[in-house]
């Protein structure tokens, strides 16, 4: 876990894609990757595009469920849902 404020949120991961890009939907973050599903390369990919658009650093992002899966839940150093809506509005991404 990151620290006590933290949010966990189900993500539904597109390996492989062609473009990167984030969005919520209801309370799951869908993230599409370029990075193919090798190896843990496609999770690491993952933190990082979330990390990225939310203006967090890497460390603040954790995989803690579902490594293997297209469904996993991640740990964000963010108090609630509301507050990673903002954040996607902020920077111009899509948030329900």
């Amino acid at each position: 876990m990151c620290n006590t404020e933290a949010l966990l949120i189900a993500v539904e991961a597109h390996p492989s894609a062609s473009i990167e890009r984030l969005d919520l939907s209801d309370a799951t973050l869908r993230v599409w990757v370029g990075t193919r599903p090798v190896e843990g390369r496609a999770n690491v990919a993952i933190e990082q595009a979330i990390a990225k658009a939310l203006g967090l650093r890497r460390r603040q992002v954790h995989i803690i469920r579902g490594a293997t899966s297209r469904r996993k839940v991640v740990d964000i150093d963010l108090a609630d849902l509301e507050a990673l809506r903002a954040r996607l509005l902020q920077r111009g991404l899509t948030a329900d």
